[in-house]
């Protein structure tokens, strides 16, 4: 004789439960979607308008309150320095030091321009 095995829900309102677990899940997914495109078109807004740190700074004290936060901009500063290389070496030329230096930070993403005004001082 064959075993036959019923299954059936532990608990008659099982698949219930499951179904609206579904659509709270779908719900979430979609309330997200929609603060995306609403913070989206925010960003874009403001970046049209000229708006500036205050924009950022209602969007900071919105998202505080907000389960689902607003999506925030970026911004990109540039700024200009001078670095001054001061070493000594006995075994390797001084040229060759510096064009090791000026390869290093151009590998780097954040440095955009590397320039080398004088030429090492030999002593």
């Amino acid at each position: 004789m064959e075993e036959s095995t019923l299954t059936a829900p532990v608990n008659p309102l099982q698949s219930e439960v499951d179904r609206l677990l579904g659509q709270l899940r779908m719900a979430r997914n979609n309330h997200a979607s929609d603060i995306n495109t609403i913070g989206e078109r925010l960003i874009e807004l403001a970046e049209a308008k000229g708006w500036c740190s205050e924009y950022d700074e209602e969007i900071e004290k919105l998202n505080a309150d907000l389960c689902v936060p607003l999506p925030t901009r970026s911004h990109e500063y540039i700024a200009t320095f001078t670095v001054t290389v001061e070493f000594e070496s006995t075994d390797a030329s001084a040229s060759d030091i510096m064009g090791d230096i000026q390869r290093d930070l151009e590998y780097r993403d954040c440095v955009t321009a590397v320039e080398v005004k004088d030429e090492p001082e030999v002593i």
